[in-house]
């Protein structure tokens, strides 16, 4: 069940920055702790860690298409892959429990306990062609931390995410499934 859809306009969710809310730069899916989680193509995990406002977070870049696939609020404490080459259909890692899956949210005053889903996304390009927003790989722009729209792990954005090439990931894989 998708609890919340791509490009959708958040006002109750701000930042000191953005106090008028932000765009969803994927799709939220319920789901129970534990369910399994799998790549959408082949491709090189090029990061799996905590990671603030996600708990767990794999990215995996892909070279056919050009894309990188984001899987967020994944379980840190189950197995999950930590690296190297993936399948498309290969296990990645598992939805997390509600005490782990949303991490530290600085806007909300700390740790943040959420309901079990994924926050799926999908961009053009590679992880590496975007920063990270952190004070070791600041973006350019005004704020503390650079740029929000170019952060690889951008769960919302200020601006309609369409324009930052992130896709709508239900209708980009349907139209990827049409094509083959």
């Amino acid at each position: 069940v998708v609890t919340s859809e791509f490009g959708e306009w958040h006002p109750d969710y701000w930042s000191n920055d953005h106090p008028d809310g932000l765009y969803h730069a994927g799709e939220d899916v319920a789901g129970d702790a534990g369910t399994p989680v799998y790549a959408i193509y082949d491709g090189y995990i090029s990061y799996s860690d905590y990671a603030g406002g996600y708990g767990g977070l794999i990215i995996i870049d892909h070279s056919e298409p050009r894309i990188y696939s984001l899987y967020g609020h994944t379980s840190l404490s189950r197995w999950y892959k930590k690296s190297g080459y993936v399948k498309k259909g290969e296990i990645i890692g598992y939805l997390g429990d509600s005490d782990e899956i949303c991490g530290y949210i600085s806007a909300y005053g700390g740790y943040l306990e959420c309901e079990p889903h994924i926050h799926f996304a999908i961009r053009d390009g590679h992880k590496g062609d975007y920063c990270s927003g952190t004070y070791g790989d600041p973006c350019e722009g005004d704020g503390p931390l650079g740029d929000r729209d170019n952060r690889w792990g951008a769960g919302h954005t200020t601006v309609n995410p369409l324009t930052l090439g992130w896709h709508h990931p239900s209708n980009f894989i349907n139209e990827q499934n049409q094509n083959n």
